[in-house]
């Protein structure tokens, strides 16, 4: 994965990891990062990063602004999946719409752009995508129920895609960071 001169989007590039990935990004000579947001009061940091950062509205949640991202970001060598949700109740306590709310953000939302965008994606020689998934999606933490199942779900997502997108000179990886 070459990131001198590629063209990379980061899905939740407004704070924490996402923004820290644009961040390095940027320092290793990317030519272009799409930095996704999903509210619009939290665009301001990502247009203090100069002319090489294009600020994208993107809510995982919304079929439209991820439609949208095809006619946005017309070629791409890197998809960086960031973006998703935390909730902190287990899985006993935790209510049916907070769990849909996890695995349509964290699971559902995520495999929603990555399919978008293959077409931008097989533009080019080779390609990547990198899921972030979190060490709760490799081993379960009780508190953390509904979190820990849907990011175990993008692991498998990222484990499921990976031989079908090699075909097409895209390499798949997962990232999981803990605490």
């Amino acid at each position: 994965m070459k990131i001198l001169n590629s063209t990379i989007l980061v899905t939740g590039a407004n704070r924490g990891i996402g923004l820290a990935l644009v961040k390095k990004s940027l320092e290793k000579g990317a030519a272009k990062v799409y930095a996704t947001y999903r509210s619009a009061s939290s665009r301001s940091v990502l247009d203090e990063l100069g002319e090489r950062v294009v600020p994208v509205h993107l809510d995982l949640g919304d079929k439209a602004t991820i439609a949208q991202l095809t006619q946005s970001v017309p070629s791409l060598d890197i998809l960086i999946n960031n973006a998703g949700i935390f909730s902190a109740a287990d899985l006993l306590d935790n209510t049916h719409e907070q769990l849909r709310n996890d695995f349509e953000t964290n699971f559902f939302g995520t495999l929603a752009v990555t399919k978008a965008l293959l077409p931008s994606l097989k533009k080019g020689n080779s390609a990547a995508v990198v899921n972030v998934s979190s060490i709760a999606g490799l081993a379960a933490m009780p508190s953390f129920g509904g979190y820990s199942a849907s990011k175990a779900a993008v692991h498998s997502m990222t484990q499921s895609i990976r031989g079908k997108l090699k075909a097409d000179g895209i390499s798949v990886h997962g990232v999981y960071p803990g605490p």
